[in-house]
């Protein structure tokens, strides 16, 4: 069973990318680190909703750099609770779902080595978050509202890759367009 579920995920994710080089749109979706912009993968598979998000720490931070001082530190943990709590970070229209979990790395190991540490300090930090839910009437499911963009008002763009009921699409949400609508458009593609 739990082949046959992680097969169906990558052939979603995998369907995807397939899916981003035809239309020509990868670079588009997956530039890297860049302050503004973030990406957010989204799958459902049977009851469930996964989604993970990678964000340039600027976006949630406003810093990129190891928190030292007391006022980062507190912008972190800030940060983590916000992050945390997803069920005021994403609205399901048309169903019933709950939170299962969440999981929030901002950019740092508590076991690196020195030599990774050091490595770290010269490269841009990032901010990873995954989340799972499960779903009534999942099939229902039409619109998902996205708060990042009230919660974190650098972020101006983030490029959305989804999968849902057999569909597979791109979707790019601004702080004016904050949803992701599961209908057929030109970035839409069946999967089955």
């Amino acid at each position: 069973m739990k082949v046959k579920k992680l097969s169906g995920v990558v052939l979603g994710c995998c369907l995807i990318f397939t899916t981003a080089v035809m239309a020509g749109d990868l670079t588009e979706h997956h530039e890297a680190h860049v302050h503004g912009q973030a990406n957010m993968t989204l799958i459902t598979e049977g009851n469930k909703v996964d989604i993970a998000i990678e964000s340039p720490a600027m976006n949630m931070l406003g810093f990129e750099h190891e928190a030292h001082s007391d006022q980062d530190k507190k912008t972190v943990t800030k940060v983590e609770k916000i992050l945390s709590d997803s069920s005021a970070l994403f609205t399901f229209d048309s169903v019933n779902c709950h939170a299962e979990t969440s999981n929030v790395d901002i950019g740092h190991d508590e076991h690196e080595t020195m030599a990774e540490e050091t490595e770290r300090k010269h490269q841009h930090m990032d901010i990873d978050a995954s989340y799972s839910f499960t779903c009534e009437h999942i099939e229902q499911l039409q619109l998902v509202h996205v708060a990042l963009f009230e919660l974190f008002p650098a972020l101006s763009k983030l490029n959305v890759e989804w999968v849902n009921n057999g569909k597979q699409g791109l979707d790019v949400l601004t702080a004016d367009s904050p949803n992701i609508r599961f209908v057929t458009t030109s970035s839409t593609f069946n999967l089955f």
